[in-house]
């Protein structure tokens, strides 16, 4: 089955179906033939996800990482992405190489814990549990998905 995993870029509004609100930020209309659990949303970029794991940020960047510029013990979805890429460009200022979309954001993407992700982001929580529901549905039963 498709699914669709796309950044909010903004906050989404309580009560909002992931295709309520891309179509409110000028996405577009929900393809015909697809349901509302096909789409999900990391919130408010894909970077938030990255300070749920600090310590995947230090095993990543090791030592010259500034920890102190990553926020903690809130909800990080309610982050406006533009404080989100601050962070991480404060935080990294020191690493060889800094952090950088694209091909950092993409390996460090796959280091990352996704209980930590899970716990920290709600929306990123249901798309792990859709992954684990359709992982179920069509995986042998001795092979398990985090």
């Amino acid at each position: 089955m498709p699914l669709l995993l796309v950044d909010s870029e903004a906050p989404v509004k309580a009560g909002h179906t992931v295709w309520q609100h891309l179509r409110a930020h000028g996405n577009g209309e929900q393809p015909t033939g697809t349901a509302d659990g096909q789409a999900f949303l990391m919130v408010q970029i894909m970077e938030t996800w990255f300070l749920s794991d600090p310590a995947a940020l230090r095993r990543y960047f090791g030592n010259k990482l500034h920890e102190k510029y990553i926020k903690k013990g809130r909800n990080l979805e309610e982050i406006p992405k533009r404080d989100v890429l601050d962070a991480l460009k404060k935080a990294t200022a020191r690493c060889n190489p800094p952090y950088a979309k694209g091909r950092i954001a993409f390996g460090l993407l796959s280091k990352l814990d996704p209980r930590a992700v899970e716990e920290a982001c709600p929306h990123a929580g249901a798309f792990l549990e859709r992954l684990r529901k359709t992982s179920r549905a069509v995986l042998p039963s001795n092979l398990h998905v985090c």
